[in-house]
């Protein structure tokens, strides 16, 4: 933790909201909007300059009523994807996005013709439990955000087993398809298959829906800003667990829900600034 300050980036003066990364989100369903809405504000409460929901056409005009500083954008084929994509720093792909055929061309599609660096998480990873080869031939740097269920997808085993070996599925997989992955739930590890890191912070308030979603955002907004991916994850999962820690401290942990994660984002990162 009293390294943290180094991985986040310095803010000089003659910033703008572009020095910050643009990030896009695509996500979201029918009754899933809340995923898009909680990765977006997890992307933009963490220091994101620019955030961008890419939601087809119904979805996104629900989307729009909803939020003020998220641009929103629609698109309806591959086509209006790839153009959605152009000149986003980072992209967080699958937040309540459901699993149909339409969802599995679309994230493939990403994977490969995304190439600045990704976040995928929920149903972008279950999607690519049934063919994970193909994240070996992204150009770009990855970050995965599986919980223990979603891991025991990726590689074939069961949650206990999992469990029973948190460390080393995660360095397995991201040894095996080069990718970090931050294998989530109590002490969430993050490894590139040779660094390590157990994060502390954080508490069991945390386990509510959505939290996850916020996760990704910030992952999204670290990534954007910092070169080393592996550096943007470990300081996205320690701020997401401090921030956790001060919504337990206002909040308690039995009423805690994922928007008091978001509201106590800023004051995580007020406290790396000043240490």
């Amino acid at each position: 933790p009293e390294n943290m300050t180094l991985r986040l980036p310095k803010r000089s003066l003659d910033s703008h909201k572009g020095s910050f990364g643009r990030i896009g989100v695509i996500g979201g369903s029918q009754g899933m909007l809340g995923a898009v809405y909680l990765a977006t504000y997890g992307a933009l409460r963490s220091g994101a300059g620019l955030v961008h929901a890419i939601l087809e056409k119904d979805l996104a005009r629900d989307f729009g009523l909803k939020v003020v500083e998220v641009m929103v954008r629609e698109a309806t084929d591959l086509y209006g994807y790839r153009q959605a994509q152009e000149g986003l720093d980072s992209l967080v792909l699958g937040p309540g996005f459901g699993l149909g055929s339409k969802q599995k061309n679309l994230i493939e599609d990403c994977l490969l013709h995304f190439e600045n660096p990704l976040v995928l998480d929920a149903d972008g990873l279950n999607i690519l439990s049934d063919n994970p080869t193909i994240i070996r031939h992204r150009k770009g740097k990855t970050i995965i955000t599986p919980h223990p269920g979603e891991m025991g997808r990726l590689l074939k085993m069961t949650t206990a087993d999992i469990q029973n070996d948190r460390e080393g599925a995660a360095i397995k997989f991201a040894q095996t398809y080069g990718v970090v992955t931050v294998l989530k739930g109590h002490n969430t590890i993050v490894t590139d298959g040779e660094r390590v890191y157990i994060n502390k912070s954080g508490n069991p308030g945390m386990a509510t829906a959505g939290s996850g979603d916020i996760l990704s955002g910030v992952a999204g907004t670290f990534l954007a800003q910092i070169k080393d991916p592996f550096n943007a994850a470990v300081l996205a999962v320690y701020v997401h667990g401090l921030a956790g820690d001060i919504a337990r401290d206002e909040k308690g942990e039995y009423g805690m829900i994922a928007s008091d994660i978001i509201e106590a984002l800023p004051k995580a990162v007020s406290i790396i600034v000043e240490k």
